[in-house]
């Protein structure tokens, strides 16, 4: 059995109302708001009808009149829903809207500690892979293709269909800790000039390099 309208509004006005509650008690309204304002315009006929007698007009005026008030009463409700729909929605956005922010806050810092975690790591690869590069390059000379060439399948003039390669050791990796201005590379500015590494400075720096990554390797992440 279907509740009272006037406990649905009550239910519908509690803290806890649904929207889908509120908006099917918006339906019923409208429609029994429909239903009154009809039955106001036949019982107006009836009334104001020549052929009807006096006993008959008097009480469909009277019966005109109390359904006209009940249609008065009825607007009133379903402006009263329609603003507490309105409120529901609102409000049920808001939630939304700071679950959401929450979510991407979580989001955030898991990718902050994801890059600590990981980048030191990765940043100490890429540098031990660049020296490698570098004297892999140094010790074959300009007459054969650097490794780097052939891994990356672009011929030994680092060209693909006329359109340069960009080599490796040419990016620019800024240091990872914020508080150190000393980028991780090049080693000290972008034209570093290759050919004044001697083999011993090279193979120092590169085993430098690999205890680096081996030491990060075995480092709890809680370290980085």
């Amino acid at each position: 059995m279907a509740k009272p309208l006037a406990e649905r509004m009550n239910a519908a006005l509690a803290p806890n109302a649904r929207a889908s509650d509120v908006s099917q008690l918006i339906q019923i309204i409208t429609d029994e708001l429909a239903a009154a304002e009809a039955e106001v315009i036949r019982l107006h006929a009836i009334a104001i009808a020549v052929g009807s007698t006096d006993e008959v007009a008097d009480e469909a005026a009277d019966a005109e009149n109390r359904t006209a008030r009940r249609v008065t009463r009825l607007r009133g409700q379903l402006e009263q829903m329609q603003a507490r729909l309105a409120e529901i929605l609102d409000a049920d956005a808001r939630r939304e809207g700071a679950a959401k922010a929450v979510a991407v806050l979580a989001e955030r810092d898991q990718l902050a500690t994801d890059l600590a975690a990981e980048w030191p790591l990765i940043e100490a690869r890429m540098r031990h892979f660049f020296w490698r590069i570098v004297l892999s390059d140094k010790k074959i000379g300009s007459a054969n293709i650097s490794a780097e060439a052939i891994a990356r399948g672009c011929g030994g003039a680092f060209n693909v269909g006329g359109t340069p390669v960009h080599r490796l050791t040419q990016i620019a990796l800024p240091g990872f800790n914020a508080t150190d201005f000393t980028p991780a590379w090049p080693p000290h500015h972008r034209e570093f000039d290759w050919a004044l590494i001697d083999m011993d400075t090279g193979n120092r720096i590169l085993a430098e390099c690999a205890e680096k990554v081996s030491s990060l390797q075995a480092a709890p992440a809680e370290q980085f």
